[in-house]
This record gives C-alpha cells, structure tokens and sequence, in this order.
C-alpha cells in the first residue's frame, strides 16, 4: 500500500486535544464508532485500542467528523450542548474549520474525514456544504487510486495488519461509491466511471476483523471488474457488505431513473410495457437480483435478530430496504396511470390488458413488504442507536402510499384493509427518528400533510387508447396464474364505483386518539395540535401525483421540497 494513503492528519493549527467533550468519549463506554454505522470501513476493535492507548495518533480531523455523525446518538454529549442537534452543530463546526488544513493533502483518514462530515451535513440539512465536502473526499479517491484492484494487492506473506490495511482502504471507496448511488438523481454525475473500476467488492466482517484474506470476492455488475469475472457478480459467498453495495447501486440506476421527466420524452422512449424500456429492464435486474442472494441477506425476522446480534442490523436493513424501496419507486412514478386505470370511467390505453392492474399489486405488495421490515426494526432500536438515513424515507414513502390506498382501497382491495394502519406506524416511526436528524422533523410534518387528500384527479397518462389486441411479451408483470384474482381489485368500467369516506374525519378521529408529539431542530420536544388546519399554502393536502418527481428529489438533494409545502426555512 502506498505510504501517502496512510499518512495521518496532524494537529492541525486552530485546535487542541484538550477539548474536554471529545476527551470524555473517548475515555467513556460511549465509543464515536458504536454510535457512527457510516464509518464501517474503520476496523473497529484496533481503532478503539488505538484511542485508549495512543489517543494523539489519530487524526484530529478524522475524529471531530465521526463524532459529527455520532454526537447526535451519544447521550453525554446531548447532555453537555443541550441537545443533539447543538451537539452535532459544535462538531461539524470543528471539523469544516479544518477543511481547508487538510483538504490538499491526500491520505486515507482525510479522505474518510471528508465522506464522514460530507455525511454529517447531508443529514443536518446542508446538502450544499454535504456536496462539496462529498467532491472532495470523491477527488481524494480518485487520487489514491481507490477504484483500482492493483491498490489492494499485497505480498504474499501479508501480515494481517497490512491485510487490515488494504481492506480499509477498499471499504472507505465503496462506501463513498454506495452514498453517492444513496443520494443520486438524473443530474447526479457518476464519482467513477464503471470502465475504470477494477475494485472488488468488500469481504465479510469476520476476514476484516482478523486479517484474513478471503478465497473469493464479489464484483459489482457493470463494473471492468465484472466484465473480467462475470461469474462473481452473483456469488452465493459474497459478503453482506457486498450485497449492500450490490443493492445500493440498483436504487441509484433507479432514483437516476425515476427523476427523469419521461412524459417529456413521451413518444421517444418505450412504454414500461416493451421489453427495451428502462422499467421492464430495471425490474427484471431486481428481480433477478433478489432471488439469488444468499439467503442469509434475504428479508426475514430471523436474519434481523441474527444480524443484531451481530451489530450488523444497520447494514442488514439498509441492504433489504433499499432493495424494496427501489421496486416501489420504479412503480410509483406510474401512479397517474394505475389510477386512471382504476378510475369509474378509463381511458382508452395502449397498455396490455391488465397491465396497470398488475402493476398496482406490485406496487402495494412491495409497500406492505416494506412496512414489515420497518415494523420489525423499530421495536428492536434503542433511541440512542444511528441509522441510515434512507430509513426516515423509507418510512416517508410507504406511509405516503399507504395514504393513497386507505383512500382509495379498490387499489389492491386485500391489502386495503391495513393502509391507516400502516400509514400511522410510518407516521410514528417517522416521530421517533425525527430526534436523531433534523430532516425527519420535515417528513413527518410533511407525510401528516399527506394524510388530507383532496378530490385531485390524476395527472395525464402516459397511455392515450387501447389496444386490446396487444398482449404482454415479457414476464415482467403479469402473471397467468394471478392475472385473474389482479381483476377483481379493480373496479369494472361499467360498475359505478363506490366512494371511500373522507380521509380527513379519519384523521382527525386518529389524531384526537393519540395527540401527535414533535421535536424541534434544537432538540426541544413540543405538542402538535391535531385540530390544526393540515392543509398545504394551495390548498392541496396530498402532493399531486405528477410531483413525485419533485419529491424524490427532494430527498435525494436533503431537503422537503419549499415550492409544494410552503417557504420553510430550510438550508
């Protein structure tokens, strides 16, 4: 490995080690790792014994930015500033005044400085200052040459400590590959282009954890690694680091996807419905995907309790996740046409018959699966425990979607019945994260708003007559077996169709039950008056359809988008 990579950052002018804070978790039970699950690529049990045997060998700038992510999790020092918010203030603030000490100095522990604080002002709602310092630590990868395989090579009588060594090096690149696939859009540049990326993917913790060097490893798919061993795209003994990566990336190619404005292309690009469109091909890669992951990183309660005991559930559940959150987000964007399929009176379309209906149970299949594993984590996690944050949007869009089926249930009739109850779990979920990062406080307010739905007809779908003749030539969505049992959740075109009630007496009989509690940026904890008027500034309480875009976005870049809610102060 070349000594560049490891050279550390110094004291650097401006700052002394005599901070009593950092000094006090340092010495304490309160480890910054345990409370940082983003810093996965430090080998956790050396970094610990270096810190409480040779505390000045670490980077200064490295540790003020973990503890940037970690100080709003870690209970001594939400109680020294007062709040978790203050407290990850006081530490951004340290670490961004080193920025420009170190930024022109490449090493490793910069470079995993900088995707760290990079981390840290994503979710304290600096997408800007996130943005830079994310380029950065980009442009100190590039320079090391992270994304080569060739870095890693090691002497064939490696000690572990230098296998430790390459394998830190190789996980701080794919961590900072997998965030940027976390927070892509359709104008989100690729950080490395596929063709020059040799890397393999990340071994299992237990190889990391005693310098082991694993018989095989995983590549990730379009990759110049997976064009030279295809056979290891799909491994069965690739690690869950591996799938993580594998799994963040598909979401990337589909949140890129999904912010495009195909309506504006419409009569250029397939229909979702023709083998070369983008949905079909993105839904048979996470389909296929999916059924050959190892069953050890497949969804069950199971392997969340196994992965607990671990300390791996974070990575387990950012894996799985993601995974269905992509299936939903390919579908939702079609939203305008399920419904306009499902609607008293349909349009003539081109699509197949059954196509939108098939969709629709895909769609709400997936949010159901979602809202099982969100169910299943939240009694599990501790209120000082990090987490992903794709995990507060996770829970945003599955009660978002849950809101439109609790009011319009003929959508998918049998999962119908446990849209509001869904739909509140997400909401509640989203109250008890909104403590830890200050973009959740947004969300919930915001998936509350959902809630008060107004009569919004559809946007205009993509599909304008039908052709009845037109038959499905993949085997992307309809399912023979299914097809006919898909039929009866959809409303017949000449059945008159039966209107749900109001969603907001709903609401306001849900929220007399259970006053709604929120916490401020500050940490302040406050009651939310359930009788307020929920409506937005234009008088529409759902995002209409056509602005998902607009609402994927909104996540992507850290924020909740200010021209549908209302002028927040947001940064």
């Amino acid at each position: 490995m070349d000594q560049e990579m490891h050279q550390q950052s110094s004291l650097s002018p401006g700052y002394s080690w005599q901070d009593s804070s950092v000094k006090s978790v340092v010495e304490g039970p309160e480890k910054p790792t345990k409370r940082a699950p983003v810093a996965c690529f430090l080998p956790k049990a050396i970094f610990l014994e270096r810190l409480s045997t040779d505390f000045e060998s670490v980077g200064v700038f490295l540790l003020l930015s973990i503890l940037s992510v970690s100080a709003r999790f870690t209970p001594c020092l939400i109680e020294r500033y007062g709040g978790g918010a203050k407290a990850t203030e006081y530490f951004i603030a340290k670490a961004t005044g080193l920025v420009p000490h170190e930024m022109y100095k490449s090493s490793l522990d910069r470079t995993q400085a900088l995707f760290l604080l990079a981390i840290a002002d994503w979710g304290n709602g600096n997408k800007n200052r996130s943005s830079t310092h994310m380029g950065l630590a980009i442009a100190m990868a590039g320079i090391l040459c992270l994304h080569r395989e060739e870095t890693y090579q090691l002497p064939p009588n490696a000690t572990p400590d230098q296998v430790v060594d390459s394998e830190m090096a190789r996980r701080t690149f794919w961590m900072i590959e997998s965030q940027t696939n976390l927070h892509s859009g359709h104008s989100t540049p690729f950080p490395f282009a596929f063709s020059d990326m040799t890397a393999q993917l990340p071994c299992e913790e237990s190889d990391f954890a005693f310098g082991v060097v694993p018989h095989e490893r995983a590549v990730l798919a379009g990759t110049e690694a997976a064009a030279a061993h295809p056979n290891l795209v799909s491994t069965p003994s690739r690690s869950l680091f591996a799938s993580l990566i594998q799994s963040h990336n598909l979401w990337g190619q589909v949140a890129r996807r999904a912010c495009r404005s195909e309506r504006e292309l419409d009569g250029v690009t397939p229909k979702p419905w023709e083998v070369s469109s983008e949905f079909s091909q993105l839904s048979n890669a996470l389909r296929d995907w999916e059924q050959n992951l190892p069953i050890k990183h497949q969804w069950s309660i199971r392997n969340l309790r196994g992965y607990k005991a671990e300390s791996l559930d974070l990575a387990y559940l950012a894996t799985v996740m993601v995974l269905r959150l992509s299936n939903i987000v390919l579908r939702r964007i079609y939203l305008p046409d399920i419904m306009a399929a499902a609607s008293e009176n349909p349009q003539p379309s081109l699509a197949p018959q059954g196509f939108w209906e098939s969709m629709s149970e895909s769609l709400f299949q997936n949010v159901h699966g979602l809202y099982e594993q969100i169910d299943a984590y939240l009694p599990l996690r501790s209120r000082e425990e990090g987490f992903p944050p794709i995990i507060v949007f996770c829970a945003y869009i599955c009660g978002s979607l849950a809101s439109y089926l609790w009011k319009t249930p003929h959508l998918c009739m049998h999962l119908s019945q446990s849209a509001k109850l869904i739909y509140q779990r997400c909401l509640d979920a989203l109250t008890d994260l909104q403590h830890a990062w200050p973009m959740a406080l947004r969300w919930q307010e915001a998936l509350r708003k959902a809630a008060v739905q107004n009569e919004e007809p559809p946007s205009v779908p993509i599909s304008s007559m039908r052709f009845p003749e037109q038959i499905l030539n993949n085997d992307n969505e309809i399912d023979p077996a299914l097809s006919s049992a898909i039929q009866t959740h959809f409303h017949p075109a000449t059945a008159p169709l039966q209107k749900p009630p109001p969603l907001r007496n709903d609401l306001e009989t849900l929220e007399a039950e259970d006053k709604m509690v929120g916490i401020d940026q500050n940490g302040n904890v406050y009651q939310q008056d359930g009788s307020a008027d929920l409506s937005t500034s234009d008088g529409i309480g759902q995002l209409p359809l056509d602005m998902f875009e607009a609402e994927l976005t909104a996540f992507l870049q850290g924020e909740v988008p200010a021209d549908i809610w209302g002028n927040w102060d947001w940064q």
